[in-house]
Formats: C-alpha cells, sequence, structure tokens
C-alpha cells in the first residue's frame, strides 16, 4: 500500500511540476528580449559611467576637497583643484553629449535622452560655475538627479532596480 501512495504521489508531484513549467511557455518569446533590454540596459548604463570616470578624477578631487570642513587644502591648492576639475566637468560634458542609445533600447529612447541632456547640462552647469571665484554646485548636482531620477525610470520600466548615478561617477 505504500508503494501505491508513493508512486501516486510521485505522479501528482511530476504533473504539478510539469503544469508549472508548461505555464512559463507561454511568455517565453517574450523573455529572451526583455532579458536582452535589460543586458543592454545595463551595458549603456556600466558603459555611460565608466566614460564619465575616465574624464572626471579631477572634479571628484574638488568636489571632495570643499566638502570637508576640518583639514581643508590651503586656497591656492583648492584654485588649482578648481581649474582642474572646471575641464574635468567640460571634458565629461563633451563625453556624455556624445552619448548614443543602442537600438535595442528603442522603448526607452524618449526617457533615456532627456536623462542624457539632464546629466550633459549637469556637468555643463558645472563647468560654467567652477569659471567663478566663489563657485556653488548645487544647482549642477540637482540636475545631476534629474537625470538620475529620469534613468531610475529606465530601469524600472525594464524591471530593473534603479542605480544610483551620483553614486557611481562621484566617487
Amino acid at each position: 500500500m505504500k508503494k501505491i501512495w508513493f508512486a501516486l504521489f510521485s505522479l501528482a508531484f511530476v504533473l504539478a511540476l510539469g503544469a508549472c513549467s508548461g505555464n512559463s511557455g507561454q511568455s517565453g518569446a517574450k523573455k529572451p528580449a526583455r532579458s536582452a533590454t535589460k543586458t543592454a540596459l545595463m551595458n549603456f548604463y556600466m558603459d555611460l559611467t565608466n566614460r564619465i570616470n575616465a574624464q572626471d578624477r579631477d572634479l571628484n578631487t574638488y568636489e571632495q576637497a570643499i566638502a570637508k570642513t576640518d583639514d581643508r587644502p590651503p586656497k591656492t591648492e583648492l584654485a588649482t583643484m578648481q581649474k582642474a576639475a572646471q575641464s574635468s566637468a567640460e571634458n565629461v560634458g563633451k563625453e556624455v553629449k556624445n552619448t548614443k542609445t543602442p537600438s535595442k533600447l528603442n522603448n526607452y529612447q524618449s526617457e533615456i535622452k532627456t536623462a542624457v541632456k539632464d546629466l550633459q547640462q549637469s556637468y555643463q552647469m558645472k563647468a560654467d560655475e567652477l569659471k567663478k571665484a566663489n563657485p556653488s554646485l548645487d544647482a549642477a548636482n540637482k540636475k545631476l538627479e534629474q537625470a538620475n531620477d529620469e534613468l531610475g525610470k529606465v530601469f524600472k520600466k525594464a524591471g530593473l532596480s534603479p542605480a544610483s548615478l551620483p553614486d557611481d561617477v562621484n566617487s
């Protein structure tokens, strides 16, 4: 009797597994496309942040220096850092402006273009502000947050958790 119950239980288990795997077959055609979109989005994002990070080292160094309340560099050193940061911000702005959206992300073209435009404007705002004697990067950083929010919407629509652009480029 135990063998019969075991056989029936095993058969029911196999049928249940077959039924579960059968349901996913209905959307199987969309899964590879969605996966390709996620991959394209992640590759786009990583390429974008890598290109920014290749150009923004001096800018990040300056922003970290002015954020210090203790052990701040001397004014002459800050002035030198500020000039290098201004050049760095200009270079990043040019780099971001030349960003192309992969064709696999056409469904998100509008949002990505808006995010890239905001990102480019953020760095241009930083470059312009750093030409001043007493620069304030607050407005530029708000613009960077706007770009981050726009990219976050794209990540969510694609089924991904949003990344943090400021964290990925300001370190």
